[in-house]
């Protein structure tokens, strides 16, 4: 079955409002970031949060994971994992106390020099541009009643639920 990634382009228009990376092995922080995990509102396509498997990928084993890339956006009440490669932010996943619209915290998080947004999970709007999106060592295997939902929907299993 095949999963599919959303992206698309974005202006430079960056925002005034503060990022600040958070420091996973300060208590404080990592109780957070925990908080955020358990009490932020879900995806509207396909969210499988899983707790465990946050905090596998992004403290438990830091060289796989994203240990460096969870950001918070206090005005937002938004933890991000994001990371920036070239002109390019990978929105990982965004946990959010209450929905806002993902414009502000793509502005928020991307530098400048950012022209791209890739999403690490299936986002709910429509001005995305979907690709067939595979990893080398993953298969995913869907029984025949969810097929015609992937497809129709173009959806991604999150990247923080990948087992």
């Amino acid at each position: 079955m095949q999963e599919y990634q959303a992206s698309r382009t974005i202006g430079n228009e960056c925002s005034a409002l503060e990022v600040k990376r958070v420091d996973l092995d300060d208590v404080f922080q990592r109780e957070l970031f925990a908080y955020y995990i358990k009490n932020s509102t879900p995806h509207p396509f396909f969210d499988i949060r899983s707790f465990g498997l946050t905090f596998f990928y992004c403290y438990a084993y830091p060289d796989l994971g994203f240990k460096t890339s969870v950001y918070y956006i206090a005005a937002l009440e938004a933890m991000v994992v994001a990371q920036i490669e070239d002109k390019v932010l990978t929105l990982v996943e965004v946990f959010q106390l209450a929905e806002r619209d993902i414009e502000e915290i793509i502005q928020a998080v991307a530098p400048k020099e950012v022209d791209t947004v890739v999403f690490g999970y299936t986002p709910s709007s429509s001005i995305m541009r979907y690709t067939v999106h595979k990893e080398e060592d993953l298969t995913l295997f869907v029984s025949a009643n969810l097929k015609a939902l992937f497809e129709e929907n173009r959806l991604m299993i999150p990247l923080l639920a990948h087992t």
